[in-house]
This record gives structure tokens, sequence and C-alpha cells, in this order.
């Protein structure tokens, strides 16, 4: 969605946790992501939602969109271009909300044109700060607010008073993002505690500043996740199937397995070992015991599986097998919402057809297989293109009459 006019619509983000608490059967932590641009602005001007390619199959540093099942290179702005470079400013401002429990937030960063002269320039220092009330924020800032604040309204000045206070706030993490443009750049933070967190992506006398992804991770004790799934259980359905890549070696942890998971797993998410000393020496354990597990010292090929996705390691077979899940996901939302099967309503997703939703719509109910106008049909379709649009609009016009 390319958004350059300020017309975002707000997306609130409630998940429900896969853990159950013993008093609630349905527990539903607030899980809120809010970006906003940074105080030192013109008067009207507010974050980009920037879409830079629609489709770009061939790059995995683009993130995927299950929505439409497309690798779309979209970013915030901070439209940081129309300022001079030795202005501090206005960069990009995060909020985040997680409930009680650590939780691992991450940025993700790329860089999609850093070969041209001016968009090279993009070198970022990244602070995290946590919000000290306890009230949520969410009320207060939303997608309008940073238009208000822009604007420069009545309600957009209390605002911005409440956002000069932020940068009083103590950083508690700071980081450096530069030099992304040959891959993207994950910068994951910690989060010993529920509440508002703030990110604060300064421009840094950059060309402009941008943002391409925000990730919460919730890190669960072993035995409060699926053991069946263990670890690639995530929470909710995407048209009936897990979007998360299935095992390699399909593999199923035994006694022995989950005995060493559970006590690294223990080590891993309790808060008083999350540390920056302890995360990095986890994370050096995680990478030899991968390689030790690939070198077939280890007889389970679930420690395999389970050591490569918990150091991030994609391999062909990963990457391949992460490919056929979301492929099937989307076979399967374009069977659920027929809408998705019309290249008018995603044109750039797979397997849609010419026809308009109305069309796409009708022919669902006269029972007509829209798969016949797939590209990748093997035979050629009974009726061509325009011969069905006359056929669909003669019955639109018989059912109208009737």
């Amino acid at each position: 969605m390319n958004n350059s006019e300020f017309k975002a619509k707000q997306l609130p983000v409630r998940m429900e946790t896969s853990a159950e608490d013993p008093k609630w059967k349905r527990v539903y932590p607030c899980y809120w992501i809010q970006g906003l641009m940074g105080l030192n602005r013109n008067q009207g001007d507010g974050l980009r939602w920037w879409v830079q390619s629609a489709n770009v199959a061939g790059n995995r540093n683009v993130l995927f969109d299950p929505s439409d099942s497309t690798r779309t290179e979209a970013e915030w702005d901070d439209h940081g271009e129309v300022y001079p470079s030795f202005v501090d400013g206005p960069g990009i401002w995060v909020a985040v909300e997680v409930p009680e429990g650590v939780h691992e937030i991450a940025l993700y960063f790329y860089n999609p044109n850093g070969y041209l002269q001016h968009e090279s320039r993009r070198d970022y220092v990244v602070e995290a700060r946590r919000h000290p009330f306890s009230s949520s924020i969410q009320s207060l800032f939303d997608n309008k607010a940073d238009i208000e604040i822009g604007n420069r309204t009545k309600k957009g000045k209390t605002l911005a008073a409440s956002m000069e206070q932020w940068q009083s706030f103590p950083v508690e993490a700071r980081t450096r993002v530069s030099r992304f443009a040959g891959s993207g750049v994950y910068k994951r933070f910690m989060c010993r505690k529920g509440g508002v967190y703030l990110f604060h992506v300064c421009r840094n006398g950059s060309f402009n500043t941008i943002l391409n992804g925000v990730f919460i991770n919730a890190l669960l004790p072993l035995e409060m996740r699926t053991p069946d799934e263990l670890p690639y259980y995530v929470d909710g359905l995407f048209a009936g199937i897990i979007p998360s890549p299935e095992r390699v070696h399909f593999s199923v942890a035994g006694p022995e397995e989950k005995v060493l998971l559970n006590q690294l797993l223990t080590l891993q998410y309790q808060p008083r070992y999350v540390t920056p000393a302890g995360c990095s020496c986890l994370n050096r354990y995680i990478l030899s015991s991968f390689r030790e597990a690939v070198e077939g010292k280890k007889k389970s090929r679930c420690l395999e599986d389970w050591f490569q996705w918990e150091a991030r390691i994609y391999s062909p077979d990963v990457r391949s097998s992460f490919d056929q899940t979301m492929a099937a996901a989307w076979d399967q939302c374009q069977i659920y919402y027929p809408d998705l099967r019309s290249r008018e309503c995603v044109p750039n997703a797979p397997g849609t057809i010419p026809f308009s939703v109305n069309e796409v719509y009708l022919m669902d109910k006269l029972d007509i297989d829209w798969r016949q106008y797939r590209d990748d049909a093997e035979q050629p379709p009974v009726k061509s293109v325009q011969e069905m649009k006359k056929h669909l609009e003669h019955e639109s016009q018989k059912k109208t009459t009737t």
C-alpha cells in the first residue's frame, strides 16, 4: 500500500497468546506497533508509507507479505530527502507495546537502492527507551495523530509536547545501522518487562530514514509451547495453514532431546539471564551445537532442525520449505476468499485471473471453474476471457431482470 498522501488506515494488532493462564482460558495480551515521524519536521509533513517496488520475487532481502503472497519492497520513510543533511531529524519513532514476559523486538532495515549516489548515504543510530508510565498510549498516538502533529493543530501541539518528553527518557540500548544495501539487517532487542518501548531511528545526516519492518517474538518456555510442533508453532492460522517452514527432516523431539531443549530454553528466556553477555554466549553455543549436529555427532535430526531454526540459519531446504508452505497457504486463501482470485484486487499476486471482483464472485455462484483462466492452467479455457466476460454480463442482466 503506497501512502505518501498520509491516508494510511490504522492497523491494530491484537493476538491471542499461545499460553493459557490458570485463571483465564483465553488471554488476549496487547501487541501494538505504531510508527511516527520525528518532531523536527516542516508543517504539514508526516510519516510516509512508501512502496519502492510492488513485486520483487527474486530478492529475499525484501520481506514476504502473506496477504498477497508477494515480496513488496515497502518502508516507513521520514521524507528526510527534503531536509538539509545538517538538520537533526526528522527521523522515525516506533512505539511498541508488549504484555508481561520476555520478548524480542526486532527492527528490519534494507536499503533497496543503496547503490545510488544519494541513497547510499543511509547510516542510522537507533536508540531504545522504555516508557516510564504503565498506562497505554495507544489512545493518543496513531496515524491520525501523526498527521495532526504535522499540521500543528491544537491536539497535534499537545501530542508534540508529549513526544518531546520521550527524548528525556534514559537510553537503555543503542546500535548503529550501516551498510545494509547488500543484504537486510535485523536489530534485535530483548525486553524483560511488559509495557511501551520507544525506538528512535535517528537520521544521523543520512539522505533519509527508512524502516522496513517491526517484529515481536514472545519467548515462551518449552512447557508452554506446543510439544508436537516445537519449535515451529505459530500462534494463529493463515487460511488453515501455519505460515512457517516445516521441519526439514520431519523429526520429533524425544525424551532426551526435550531435556536438553528445556534446559536451554530455561536459560534463554528467564529475565535474569537476558543480558548482552548471556545472549552473546548463548548464540555462540547454539551455532556450535548446530554445527555439531550437522556433522553427525548427534543422532537426532530433530536437534539439527531446532538449532538451525534458533540460530536463524536458512539453508536452501528451509527456504524451499517456506516457499512451498506459503504457496499452499495462498492457494487455500483463494479457495476461501474468491476476491483474491481477481487480478483487479491483488494485481501482483500469483494465480490470479483477469476478471473483476464482481465477475469472480458471479463465476463462483455459477460454479464456473476459475482455475482454467490462470496463467499456469494446463488446458486453454473453454471460452476466451472476452467471451466469458460477455457471458457473465448476460447472466448478471438476466438475474437483475428476474
